[in-house]
């Protein structure tokens, strides 16, 4: 039997995997907003390929863990918790990145105006939308699953479906419920729960990579038929709706299928084991860096590949490295809630964006 720290190293890398995916595609599509790059090109093709599953897939590993959180805390402490921790941190980020645009206005693709507008915190500010979304599934998931069994358990599935199908592709500017169709993800992930997904994440590679290729082959029918994820606006008929959800659960299980692969690689694994264990800092701080250094690489007329590659380690690397200051320089605050009479910002702030708390 695998020790728990092995076991824990696949799903890591898996969430790395994902925001890797998230940092890359915003400096893609600065790149394809500034005209550097055409949409039409190969680069185009994979973001929307990766756009399909990548953040279903943080959603899918959050709720992996709430079974584990459930049994520690309970419901309503656990649920009061998550509320102040994702929500200080989205009215935090959201000041810091208007703060941000407004400043650099003078150079961004697209200026911020400034107006009333900026006080509109209901309206999610780019990736932040995931921190309201991600309760609200949570919420959902443990209101539907908690810690019911068997057939009760495939009923609030089944529920959890049907609100992910209902609201698929409809994105309303309110927070929350702008990602309704995530709900699935994270409940299904709940359902899961991290010792099967530990044990499975050990079964044999030759199994992994017929996994991987098998759910690959079916991601890839599904998508050049037209199937889209939760998150790319449509008006599908339910047909259409649930041949996407289909595509987003292959994707997810090629993500799972590469990290459990990749682990086995001491160098690549390890890296992207400990950006998956900083998912929270590289999520919420990575369109600081990554939009920074892509503008100003284009300022000084960088080609768009360098400015790609460099921009996305920027973004990478420069949300870990203030992880691993904020708590000595009084930063905490950008990565964990005020706590009366304890300091939890340093662990908080290398903590994943996951129910793991």
């Amino acid at each position: 039997m695998p020790n728990q720290s092995s076991r824990v190293a696949a799903i890591d890398i898996a969430r790395g995997l994902s925001v890797v995916c998230v940092v890359i595609g915003h400096v893609a599509m600065g790149l394809f907003d500034s005209g550097a790059l055409p949409r039409d090109g190969a680069l185009g093709v994979a973001y929307d390929v990766t756009h399909v599953f990548r953040v279903p897939a943080i959603a899918f590993v959050a709720g992996l863990f709430i079974p584990r959180a459930l049994a520690r805390h309970g419901g309503p402490r656990y649920l009061a918790d998550r509320a102040l921790l994702l929500g200080w941190l989205y009215l935090v980020w959201t000041a810091v990145q208007t703060v941000v645009e407004v400043a650099t206005n003078p150079i961004r693709n697209t200026p911020r105006p400034v107006d009333l507008s900026l006080l509109m915190v209901w309206t999610p500010a780019a990736q932040l939308y995931f921190l309201p979304a991600l309760w609200l599934s949570t919420a959902v998931t443990v209101l539907l699953l908690g810690r019911r069994q068997g057939v009760a358990k495939l009923a609030g599935l089944g529920v959890a479906t049907a609100i992910s199908l209902a609201a698929w592709g409809w994105r309303p500017p309110i927070v929350g419920i702008d990602s309704l169709g995530l709900v699935v993800f994270v409940a299904l992930g709940a359902a899961v729960g991290l010792p099967r997904m530990s044990t499975a994440a050990h079964g044999h590679p030759a199994w992994w990579v017929a996994v991987t290729f098998a759910a690959g082959g079916l991601f890839a029918s599904a998508w050049s038929s037209g199937a889209r994820g939760p998150l790319d606006p449509s008006t599908l008929d339910l047909l259409g709706r649930t041949a996407g959800m289909a595509a987003v659960l292959c994707g997810i299980v090629v993500t799972i299928g590469i990290a459990v692969l990749v682990a086995s690689l001491p160098v690549l694994g390890a890296s992207l084991e400990r950006i998956g264990r900083l998912t929270l800092p590289v999520f919420l701080a990575h369109i600081v860096f990554a939009a920074g250094a892509r503008i100003v690489l284009q300022v000084i007329d960088v080609p768009p590949g360098i400015v790609l590659v460099v921009a996305s380690v920027v973004g990478v690397a420069g949300p870990v490295v203030l992880a691993r200051v904020a708590p000595l320089t009084r930063l905490g605050w950008l990565f964990d809630r005020p706590r009366s009479g304890r300091t939890t910002v340093t662990t908080t702030a290398q903590r994943p964006l996951t129910a793991d708390r």
